[in-house]
């Protein structure tokens, strides 16, 4: 009979813990309330629009002012990633890149992620034609009353399928 009541407890414990969790909190409530979504959504898609430029022109000055103070990217390790670093002259070895995002999910006004697929694209010393080396990614933005900056980027040279 004691286990009964051993379980009977346990199981109530769980639900009640469930229960309690089952809704968010008023403060998350109004904190997702006062987001806008959209505008949000557009910042951050105007944002990638102008990263692509500004590898494309090889300008330093604008990647660095759309990263947050202390960035931290990393990128593929795959052997095509890594002839590409091998062969890079200077700090930006691309020739061009273009970015696909598949979701964009905006946490709150400060926090913001997006998933999607990158085609990174060099041309090796000595050929003509640029290599394609597609990746998979997942960036966080942050919002730190400055605009929508990088603050964490971590890519794979997996693709999604």
């Amino acid at each position: 009979m004691k286990t009964n009541y051993t379980n009977l407890t346990f199981l109530s414990i769980i639900i009640l813990t469930f229960l309690s969790c089952d809704s968010p909190s008023e403060d998350a409530a109004n904190m997702q309330g006062t987001v806008d979504r959209e505008a949000v959504i557009a910042d951050i898609n105007e944002m990638r629009n102008n990263f692509m430029q500004a590898v494309k022109t090889r300008d330093m000055a604008t990647l660095g002012s759309m990263m947050t103070e202390g960035t931290i990217m990393v990128l593929p390790a795959s052997e095509g990633w890594m002839d590409m670093k091998a062969q890079a002259q200077g700090p930006l070895p691309y020739d061009s890149l273009s970015i696909t995002p598949n979701e964009i999910e905006v946490i709150n006004n400060e926090w913001a992620f997006e998933m999607g697929s990158t085609v990174s694209y060099y041309t090796p010393e000595g050929q003509s034609e640029p290599v394609e080396l597609p990746d998979t990614y997942i960036m966080i933005f942050r919002n730190q009353g400055d605009g929508w900056k990088l603050y964490r980027e971590v890519a794979s040279g997996a693709t999604m399928e």
